[in-house]
This record gives C-alpha cells, sequence and structure tokens, in this order.
C-alpha cells in the first residue's frame, strides 16, 4: 500500500481547495480524535480525516451533453463522476478512512489481479489501479448508467497518474451482472437516489432497515455523511435523549428512505458467471476477489466452476444474511480451500444484515 500513500501525499495538494482546506484545518484545531484517527490508518494528513470538507461539485467539461457526468472533489484530490451524491462519502469513508478492504490480512501487491465484482462508480477499482501498476483490474457493474461514471473514473485515475509520472494497472470494465449461469439477462431494480443499494434481488424492507440502521450508528459521529447543517442538527438530535429528538430523527429517516425507494426503476441487464469472465478476460489467477452486489453474493459464488476456485487467492465481500446465506457462504468458502474466513458487522450497520467476509488460503500471508 505504499504506492497508494504517496499517491495520496501528492494528489491532496491538486485539490483546486487545498488552501482553503488549510485554512479549515487550523480552525478545526486538530481534534485528537481526527489526528488519533490519521495515525492508526495511516493516510499521513487531517485532511483525509476530515473527509466531507472538501466535497466540491464540479461540471465535467469537454463532453457531450449525452456523455457528461456529474462530478466531485474527493478529499484526496481525485475528481470523480458519480451516479447519486448520498454515496461520496460513504464509500469514501469505507476504502480509504476505515479501509475496510483491507482487514484481517487481507492486502494487494504491485502485480495483484483484482476482480470487483459490484464495483458502483470505481473508486475501489481506482485504487487498485493505482495500488497495482504491474497487476490488472477488472471492474464489473450492470447498471450503464453507474457504469458509465466506473468507466470515467478509471480513465480520470489513468490519466492522472500519468500527470504525476506514476504507473497504473491495466483495467477493464465490463458492463454486466454476475450470477449463477442459470440467466442470461435479469431486470435489475436501479436506485437512482442511492445507486450502491441497487441490486437484481431487490428487497425494499431490508433496503429500509438497513438506512434505518445506519442513520442510529452514523448520524452521532456523522460517519460516512456530509458535514452539512443538516447532519449537523441531526447529530445534536442524535446526541440528545430527549423523546422530541429521537422522534424527529425518525421521521427524518423514514423521509429519506421514500426517497431513495421513489427513485427506483427497472434496468433490464445481461449477466456472465464469474467463471464466464475468468476465461473471456484470460485471468491466469485472481489474487483479490472483491464483491458487493446486494443480495445476491451466493449466486456470484455458485457461478465458479470447481476449477476455477484455485485461481482465487483471497476474497473481501458484503454479505446480506437472509435465509442464512452467510452460514451458506462460509461453508462454500471453507469447501474451495479457504480455511481463513473472517465475519463481522461494519460499525456503522450494527444489528442489520450487513456483514463483512474476509478469506485467505493459508499459504497467504498476513494474519486473519
Amino acid at each position: 500500500m505504499h504506492q497508494h500513500l504517496a499517491f495520496q501525499r501528492q494528489s491532496t495538494r491538486t485539490h483546486p481547495n487545498y488552501r482553503q482546506l488549510l485554512l479549515a484545518e487550523r480552525r478545526i484545531g486538530y481534534s485528537v480524535g481526527c489526528k488519533r484517527l490519521c495515525r492508526e490508518r495511516r493516510l499521513g494528513s487531517i485532511l483525509r480525516a476530515r473527509a466531507y470538507l472538501s466535497f466540491q461539485t464540479v461540471a465535467e467539461a469537454g463532453e457531450s451533453p449525452n456523455a457528461s457526468h456529474t462530478r466531485t472533489y474527493l478529499p484526496n484530490g481525485w475528481n470523480v463522476a458519480y451516479v447519486s451524491r448520498p454515496d461520496i462519502p460513504f464509500l469514501y469513508n469505507e476504502i480509504f478512512l476505515e479501509q475496510a478492504y483491507f482487514q484481517h490480512g487481507i492486502t494487494l501487491e504491485p502485480d495483484s489481479i483484482v476482480v470487483d465484482v459490484g464495483a458502483n462508480i470505481g473508486l475501489f477499482g481506482m485504487l487498485a489501479v493505482q495500488s497495482c501498476p504491474a497487476g490488472a483490474v477488472v471492474c464489473v457493474e450492470p447498471i450503464p448508467e453507474v457504469h458509465r461514471a466506473l468507466q470515467a473514473n478509471l480513465e480520470w485515475i489513468k490519466s492522472h497518474s500519468r500527470k504525476l509520472d506514476l504507473p497504473c494497472a491495466r483495467f477493464r470494465a465490463l458492463n454486466c451482472g454476475v450470477s449463477n449461469g442459470r440467466q442470461s439477462e435479469v431486470a435489475f431494480t436501479f436506485y437512482r437516489g442511492a445507486a450502491g443499494w441497487s441490486s437484481m434481488c431487490p428487497d425494499d424492507g431490508e433496503v429500509a432497515d438497513a438506512v434505518q440502521s445506519f442513520v442510529k450508528e452514523a448520524l452521532p459521529n456523522r460517519v460516512g455523511m456530509e458535514l452539512n447543517p443538516l447532519t449537523f442538527i441531526g447529530q445534536q438530535l442524535a446526541r440528545s435523549s430527549s423523546g422530541v429528538a429521537q422522534w424527529i430523527i425518525q421521521v427524518a429517516t423514514d423521509v429519506v428512505v421514500r426517497r431513495i425507494l421513489g427513485t427506483k426503476q427497472s434496468v433490464v441487464c445481461p449477466l456472465l458467471t464469474l467463471s464466464e469472465i475468468i476465461a473471456q478476460e484470460d485471468l491466469s489467477r485472481i489474487d483479490l476477489l472483491k464483491v458487493d452486489v446486494e443480495r445476491a453474493e451466493l449466486e456470484v459464488l455458485e457461478g465458479i466452476r470447481s476449477a476455477d476456485w484455485e485461481l482465487i487467492q483471497q476474497v473481501v465481500m458484503e454479505v446480506h444474511d437472509l435465509d442464512g446465506n452467510l452460514e451458506k457462504i462460509v461453508a462454500i468458502l471453507n469447501n474451495a480451500g479457504f480455511e481463513k474466513v473472517i465475519t463481522e458487522q461494519p460499525g456503522t450497520m450494527k444489528d442489520s444484515t450487513l456483514w463483512n467476509l474476509y478469506a485467505r488460503r493459508a499459504g497467504n500471508s498476513g494474519n486473519l
């Protein structure tokens, strides 16, 4: 990950509001909690701990209206295309600050080959591209609108790396879903207001419950949320024991859930199995398989042929524990030779159905 940290140190200074961020940093006063977070995550700058100071929407120039994307600057200086703005602070916190995909001995090497199933707009894919300069990254995203943002972001990180004279991995962005091979296409439910919840296995009730759990855990410290006046008011209410305050939060959360569910639409997308992708992309191995597919995790693993399992060295995935799926997935991984499997709930999703799973083969270095 040293390559990633070197990139962060250089790219932060390219942010157009870098001077203003420095002034904001001084006004904040270097809070003890932020400095400790920086030290623990080894991110090197308090700017990245104060993640949401710098989210600024910009228009992408030089493209036709049909090809344009809404873009924003991240605290690390990256200029990314996105579909739904609420996803951005959540993803940034998860990937860069919490480093959720690099826990329990999960690592990337300069020559690693990464497959990201359910890549969304590609923030993890961008990180993998510049962390594995001698490797390859295959990102898979079924929703066409989200895939266009993914492709734009991968192209941006390639261009930006070249400007900094940094090598980066070769990459591919596939516009399809991944399943078990029983269907060639399926209708996905696409939530335009929260693209990260889109799925070929929709469950409005679970989406509502997950949002409720996230708000309950995240709002007191605004973890994974934008720092704006509305979330500041919510933070103060969340820290209050008043029944009225809690009622207001509940009503506001219900409004958010209705807005998310109200943006859904059906999008028919083609499907491939992971084994078909391995053959199509001529992958000799997969050093890290990342899966985040909103309740379709079991179908993804069912689409891996027995002979292809030995190619996969590490797995990190989000699992929705519905109908015993977590236990089934752990059993599949154990049977495939992964002796080290860890499951845990994210800090902001306690008491939900969401779990993070980490698996490595016994021969891999690192500690689970």
